[in-house]
């Protein structure tokens, strides 16, 4: 059967079971085939509350105490040894990329509650977010410079729809009513993905790729780590070219945590910049590391796998799984009945086994088998489809 075969058969259904899952806003499906065999979407349930599932985009504070995430699009915050966690921002906006102040007072994400995907600023113990950046296109936060008012981040200012990808800027906050001026470029050369060294001098960042989600890939489109020395403005590729790296964060000035493919997963690897030393600290099957972030004394590591936060304790060697939950109102969980009378687009996995399809602003997703469920896998008021 063919693509627009499987579309004509989404488009005359009267109507599809949606499962909704907290906290799944992408294209990473790699549970869906165990939701399919249950038969229905089950929802993990605490004692004391809502267990949270597949946080996104977590981040350690310096001191290694508390753990800043996404999940179900806001911004929340949880004790490393795992318990209830804090949700510190509650809007219908996505927001996400969570970055600490070198003080762990102030937390910078990324948000599109005023249209276009914005930095702004929130203070840990809670509060109002101040705006930071008020570009049309997306500005994202990188990282702190050590010791002052200053922030790295990515933005596509510079044309990057015929020069290829974002670039870097430094962000100066101006002083005692915290508003940012405008941003400085650090280079024309593409990057994103950046780390700043210990010393303020040095960056890490990721160039080129093609998206996470396609596991194993090898060839010239993989992305690649490379060392930008702010005071010369000189750059050097760390990574080969046909070989997927990601996610660099720096230990110390000269050794660093990456993602890198093996044998068709992201693991969580270290190693320095003369290449000499390489260390590799995990071993998943079925999916890759991401967002891997570091204390500010290099003890404890943590990101995102198989839809679970880890932690790894890089002194002892302890990898384990962080849990927490949540005690409050939630927005619609578990199983919820929608309908959908059309599809706009559709698109089959490479296998043929699975349907994405576009219907009314969201995205679905499905085994081409009759009779199983359908997954919304997108739900925002911005529309979704291609």
């Amino acid at each position: 059967m063919t693509t627009g075969q499987y579309l004509k058969h989404l488009m005359i259904s009267a109507s599809l079971i949606v499962m909704i899952f907290p906290g799944i806003h992408d294209d990473r499906f790699s549970r869906l085939q165990a939701a399919e065999r249950e038969e229905k979407a089950t929802i993990t349930r605490t004692l004391s509350g809502e267990a949270v599932t597949w946080p996104h985009s977590p981040r350690i504070s310096p001191q290694g105490d508390l753990v800043a995430f996404t999940w179900e699009g806001d911004l929340w915050l949880g004790s490393i040894n795992g318990g209830r966690a804090r949700r510190l921002t509650d809007h219908p906006s996505w927001e996400s990329n969570p970055v600490w102040s070198p003080d762990g007072k102030q937390i910078l994400f990324s948000s599109t509650r005023e249209g276009s995907r914005d930095i702004w600023s929130i203070p840990t113990e809670g509060g109002t977010p101040q705006q930071l950046t008020w570009w049309s296109g997306t500005d994202t936060p990188s990282d702190w410079f050590p010791g002052t008012r200053s922030v790295l981040i990515s933005s596509d200012r510079v044309d990057s729809w015929k020069r290829g990808g974002s670039r870097l800027y430094k962000l100066n906050l101006s002083g005692q009513d915290g508003k940012a001026l405008e941003p400085q470029r650090l280079s024309l050369a593409s990057a994103s993905s950046a780390r700043i060294s210990p010393s303020g001098r040095e960056l890490l960042v990721t160039r080129w790729g093609v998206g996470m989600t396609r596991q194993g890939y090898e060839g010239s489109l993989a992305t690649q780590i490379w060392h930008f020395n702010i005071d010369t403005g000189e750059w050097k590729q760390l990574t080969p070219t046909n070989l997927d790296h990601r996610h660099p964060c720096w230990i110390n000035d000269d050794q660093f945590l990456m993602v890198e493919m093996i044998e068709g997963r992201g693991q969580l690897v270290e190693r320095n910049l003369s290449g000499d030393q390489h260390k590799i600290w995990t071993a998943f099957k079925e999916d890759s590391v991401r967002s891997p972030s570091i204390s500010k004394d290099g003890s404890i590591v943590t990101f995102e796998a198989d839809m679970n936060l880890w932690k790894l304790n890089r002194n002892t060697g302890e990898l384990k799984t962080v849990s927490w939950f949540v005690s409050e109102d939630l927005p619609t969980l578990g199983t919820k009945m929608l309908s959908y009378s059309r599809a706009r687009s559709a698109s089959l996995s490479a296998d043929g086994k699975m349907l994405a399809a576009s219907s009314e602003g969201d995205i679905l997703v499905r085994r081409v088998e009759e009779g199983l469920s359908t997954h919304r896998v997108t739900s925002h008021p911005a529309s979704d489809s291609n």
